[in-house]
C-alpha cells in the first residue's frame, strides 16, 4: 500500500529541507502520483510565485510530463488569486517550451 509520502512532493519543502526536488523526483519516480507544486526562495524562506524562486520547475515540469504526473499549483500568499494566475502562466510557459 502507499503512504502519503507517495502521493506527492511538495518540492518548496523538499527545497527547504536543502534537498534537490529534481533528484528526489528522479529518484522517486516509481512512486510519485502526482506533484504538489510550490515555489520556495532560499534567500527570505519566502514561498513566492512559482518562477520567481529556487526550485528548478523546468525539469520538474518536464519529469511530470514524461512519466504523467498531474501538477497541482499552490500559492498561500495574497492575492492568492493573482499568484495562482502568476504561477499557471508560468508552468503553462514551461510546458508550451517543451514542445
Amino acid at each position: 500500500s502507499r503512504g502519503l509520502g507517495d502521493v506527492y512532493k511538495r518540492q518548496a519543502w523538499v527545497k527547504r529541507g536543502g534537498w534537490d526536488p529534481v533528484k528526489l523526483l528522479l529518484d522517486q519516480r516509481d512512486r510519485v502520483l502526482m506533484v504538489h507544486a510550490k515555489e520556495y526562495c532560499a534567500a527570505d524562506g519566502s514561498e513566492p510565485p512559482m518562477g520567481e524562486g529556487d526550485v528548478e520547475f523546468r525539469s520538474v515540469v518536464a519529469m511530470a510530463g514524461e512519466y504523467g504526473w498531474p501538477l497541482v499549483v499552490e500559492y498561500e500568499g495574497e492575492p492568492a488569486t493573482h499568484g495562482v494566475a502568476h504561477s499557471a502562466r508560468y508552468l503553462r510557459s514551461l510546458i508550451t517550451s517543451r514542445g
